[in-house]
């Protein structure tokens, strides 16, 4: 799932917009309203066409507006409507987004500041039930957490590899390795997932026009992405550290070490080269930022994410 929302929106109706019906001030036809509300973040559906008699083939199909005002003139219909909606009905995340937070909006129009604030609280239940990687603030905008930034940066490093067997073999022994010596910490596994990792890094940096050479320490001289000259001299220092220490990247003795490495370096040390992938991948910048707003394009909605209510209520509610 990966924290995000498009995923369970098919909930929302449940948990969201069926428990405003029992606050004391819920409109009559909350549902219409709520769906009116969604209507400029959803998806058009999806083309009908049928062939005339006279042979003619033209688009049968409603769109949205039309929908719109059966919802708002009908609440079965309104609530069917928003029974139906799933992830497949947005484009993106953050229109997912957004359409849940024109919920409040449309509360606060329509209704009391009450049924607003208790619309506020089932959101951050909502929230943190399905560990989603957003905080909501007090007008239920979602703002992304540092957890969610982090599931960002993560996946679009997977993103990077597609269509690149080599990086994606170099990616998967490196994640390999961590799930091995998570099950089972002692210091060897730590060592191969550290040398797992830096080679992951030089497969990306291998990518790179600016590189040349074939160990991180020089790729990272190589690349220009750096802001300042002292960051590229941290990372060199990270990356010294796994040549220097006995048993990473060399077998040869050292007398640098002052202890074992523990878990505190697993983490660390992983962490940080993680966060060298964003300067040695060619032109991350430009996928990360949208990735790190939630529009990570490989994220799948599930098989049967299908707008289900479309066809349905077009039987029975409208002449063919």
């Amino acid at each position: 799932m990966r924290g995000q929302l498009r995923p369970v929106v098919d909930r929302a109706f449940a948990e969201l917009w069926l428990p405003l019906t029992d606050h004391y001030n819920c409109p009559p036809n909350v549902f219409g309203e709520t769906f009116a509300g969604l209507r400029r973040f959803l998806k058009d559906p999806e083309p009908e066409y049928v062939k005339a008699d006279d042979g003619t083939i033209r688009d049968s199909s409603a769109g949205l507006d039309y929908w719109v005002s059966l919802a708002l003139e009908d609440a079965a219909t309104a609530e069917k409507l928003l029974v139906g909606l799933s992830g497949a009905n947005f484009e993106s995340e953050s229109k997912a987004l957004k359409a849940i937070n024109s919920t409040y909006s449309v509360l606060c129009d329509v209704a009391t500041l009450d049924l607003a604030k208790c619309y506020l609280d089932l959101l951050n239940a909502f929230v943190d039930r399905y560990s989603l990687r957003y905080y909501v603030d007090e007008e239920a905008r979602f703002w992304i957490s540092f957890p969610g930034l982090a599931t960002a940066l993560f996946a679009q490093v997977r993103m990077t590899v597609e269509g690149q067997p080599h990086l994606h073999k170099r990616l998967n022994a490196f994640e390999r390795a961590l799930a091995e010596c998570l099950a089972a910490l002692d210091e060897d596994r730590i060592m191969t997932v550290i040398q797992k990792q830096v080679n992951f890094l030089e497969a990306v940096g291998s990518q790179h026009r600016e590189v040349n050479d074939d160990t991180l320490g020089r790729m990272l001289d190589e690349v220009k992405s750096w802001p300042h000259d002292s960051l590229t001299t941290s990372a060199k220092q990270i990356y010294k550290f796994a040549s220097d220490y006995s048993g990473i990247r060399h077998g040869s003795s050292s007398d640098s070490a002052v202890r074992e490495l523990d878990l505190r370096d697993l983490a660390g040390v992983t962490f940080s080269l993680v966060g060298l992938v964003v300067y040695l991948a060619e032109g991350f910048e430009s996928k990360v930022g949208p990735a790190m707003q939630g529009e990570i394009s490989s994220h799948s909605i599930g098989e049967n994410a299908i707008a289900p209510w479309l066809p349905v209520l077009a039987i029975g509610t409208r002449a063919p």
